[in-house]
């Protein structure tokens, strides 16, 4: 990968994280972004170093997942190296840390349900770090999508937009077979059947 390939991927993947109206694989990644333009960028050496990195996409998406990043703190700082190792050691073990986490949970249909416009239970042990994200996505995947849209027309709460926008940001990220996983979920109702 040339610094110039990494500055494109790096706008492409910033953009889709940021953006609610741009997707990194609707687009196929492209962004208007000139080499000129990268010519004329100050911070264009630190292009080259992630260019290095073994895993430029992991890593970037690692990173952006958790907030707008500049390149200079990416390729400077440990924490972003942190943040890909724990990304990476999600993926890697995804089957492991999704079967944890469900163990972690008393009964999965009570613990989605919304109450009062309050945080369904499900929801806030995401929120205090006790289930992934990665487990939010593939429960709402295996329900064919009905999980996040069913907590967006109960919850009219800006914390719950923003973790949905952030969660729907990574879910093509995370790549699971969804035969595997919904075996796992056999309590639950093969559709959204909540109300």
């Amino acid at each position: 990968m040339t610094d110039y390939d990494a500055y494109k991927m790096y706008c492409a993947l910033k953009r889709h994280f940021q953006s609610d109206t741009y997707d990194y694989f609707k687009y196929n990644g492209k962004v208007k972004a000139s080499y000129a333009t990268f010519e004329k960028r100050n911070d264009k050496f630190f292009f080259a170093k992630l260019a290095k990195h073994k895993d430029v996409m992991g890593f970037l998406v690692a990173n952006f997942y958790y907030g707008d990043v500049w390149v200079g703190d990416l390729v400077n700082e440990q924490i972003a190296e942190k943040q890909y190792r724990e990304w990476l050691k999600h993926k890697e073990s995804l089957s492991y840390i999704f079967k944890s986490d469900l163990g972690k949970i008393d009964d999965l249909k009570e613990e989605m349900k919304v109450v009062d416009n309050q945080h369904p239970l499900l929801l806030r042990r995401y929120l205090s770090k006790e289930i992934t994200a990665e487990t939010l996505i593939i429960i709402d995947a295996v329900q064919k999508k009905c999980l996040f849209k069913y907590w967006s027309t109960r919850l009219k709460d800006p914390v719950w937009e923003t973790v949905r926008n952030k969660l729907i940001k990574l879910s093509p990220f995370v790549q699971f077979e969804e035969d595997k996983y919904k075996s796992m979920l056999t309590d639950i109702q093969e559709q959204c059947t909540i109300t």
